[in-house]
């Protein structure tokens, strides 16, 4: 599909009850293809599918226009050709 990277992008808000809110917004932003609620230091973990430099431009300007954001922390990897990469082991629990 032309996806080069996964994009992770750990989001703390300023107020967390406004947090389904702000999963409905970001649920649109093109790209967005996993929004996780999280505990610790950060709220919501959102991974994003990029093709280029323009899409991770793109989704941090819609990201920008959602209120309530504190902090906001990204870093990207790589997309295997194929998934479990080699040595990686999903379980079920």
């Amino acid at each position: 599909m032309g996806y080069q990277a996964i994009l992770d992008i750990s989001m703390a808000f300023t107020n967390q009850s406004k947090t389904k809110e702000m999963m409905d917004k970001l649920s649109i932003v093109p790209g967005v293809a996993c929004l996780v609620e999280i505990s610790g230091n950060y709220d919501l973990l959102v991974m994003a599918l990029v093709k280029d430099c323009k899409d991770i431009i793109v989704i941090n300007e819609e990201i920008l226009k959602i209120p309530y954001i504190k902090r906001m922390d990204a870093a990207m990897r790589q997309v295997y050709p194929v998934w479990p990469s080699p040595r990686q082991y999903i379980s079920t629990f």
